[in-house]
């Protein structure tokens, strides 16, 4: 069973999917949570199971802000105290709460902090501020249920080579990404890699964005790892007989959250920097981005994982290739990371 690092900020939604009017129910580091808007329109999180009886709550009802239990009518506001109980002479027992979780809304998202409530800092939310989300004709967005381990997510977005293979035909690399050797360090909370090549081939989703597709082309991708699990990929194009300041970009954030040890969230949200009020291009660009990772990577990785028939990738002894640099060394800080948490938990419990 996978342990997870949990004093982090992870996804738990768009900010579009919480409603005032019905619960999103959606499982994070394999616990059940109820999703919604109080009363103050304000993001809230319940654990999605009543202490009563243990009925899911989100199958309930939500009004103005209170949860009733569709088993037993027990209500619950959105701090998770009961203040209902429609049973007997209706005395409330003080111990009769619900958990609740520290959310903070930034970048059109929700993030939810799974660990201690008093370390949930909004100044450690990943920085996705290189993402213009000001103009909605030029962002991209998307969520796919993914039946893998998150870190095998982080892998295959951390060696970009893969994406001449299970992406051949559909981003047209030309194996040029599995003949470098990407440049990897880490950083304070993560590791960034980096590839640049020059082809005669311009990948399609940019074939726009140069002034000549028809000219030599410098592509080069830049992936930045934040521990846990939050990635940012900003994809340049020029031609080869400019500077660099002619770079044109497209700067995406993929954002897993682990559902379960074998299941993951991925949540997608980017934008570009040409042609950006072309509602058109926008819409095809995700439709294509999002078909890249549903009909080619999900299928691989689901592969992957039902051939290991484990989470754990250490124990396979696993061939590594010059590919696997910047992958390592990602699972390894947060093995550390999850290492140092679980070492502070268990002194806190002595």
């Amino acid at each position: 069973m996978a342990q997870f690092l949990t004093n982090a900020w992870y996804v738990a939604a768009f900010a579009d999917e919480l409603s005032a009017d019905a619960m999103l129910a959606r499982t994070i580091l394999g616990e059940r949570i109820a999703f919604f808007l109080d009363e103050a329109g304000q993001p809230t999180a319940l654990r999605d199971q009543c202490p009563h009886r243990f009925a899911q709550l989100h199958n309930g009802t939500l009004d103005h802000g209170i949860v009733e239990c569709p088993y037993h009518g027990l209500r619950f506001n959105a701090a998770g105290a009961c203040v209902h109980n429609p049973h007997g002479d209706g005395a409330i027992p003080e111990r009769v709460r619900v958990k609740t979780y520290p959310l903070h809304l930034q970048y059109q998202i929700v993030w939810i902090w799974m660990g201690e409530a008093r370390l949930a800092d909004p100044a450690k939310v990943p920085d996705l501020s290189t993402i213009r989300l000001d103009i909605p004709e030029a962002v991209n967005r998307g969520y796919m249920h993914t039946p893998s381990n998150y870190e095998l997510v982080t892998d295959n977005l951390m060696d970009l080579s893969h994406a001449d293979y299970v992406h051949r035909e559909s981003l047209n690399t030309g194996g040029s990404l599995s003949r470098l050797r990407p440049q990897v360090k880490p950083t304070a909370d993560g590791v960034e890699a980096y590839w640049s090549y020059q082809t005669d081939t311009v990948q399609p989703f940019f074939a726009s964005a140069v002034d000549d597709p028809s000219r030599p082309v410098v592509q080069s991708f830049h992936m930045v790892w934040h521990a846990p699990s939050n990635l940012v990929l900003r994809v340049t194009a020029r031609n080869a007989d400019e500077p660099p300041e002619a770079d044109n970009d497209h700067i995406t954030g993929h954002l897993l959250t682990p559902e379960t040890d074998t299941s993951t969230h991925y949540f997608v949200i980017g934008a570009r920097s040409w042609d950006v009020h072309n509602v058109a291009f926008r819409d095809f660009s995700t439709a294509a981005l999002m078909a890249a990772f549903t009909d080619e990577d999900k299928p691989m990785l689901h592969d992957v994982q039902q051939s290991m028939g484990t989470i754990d990738l250490w124990s396979l002894k696993p061939l590594l290739l010059s590919c696997d640099v910047g992958p390592v060394q990602a699972r390894r800080m947060l093995a550390r990371l999850i290492k140092e948490e679980q070492e502070q938990l268990q002194v806190a419990a002595e």
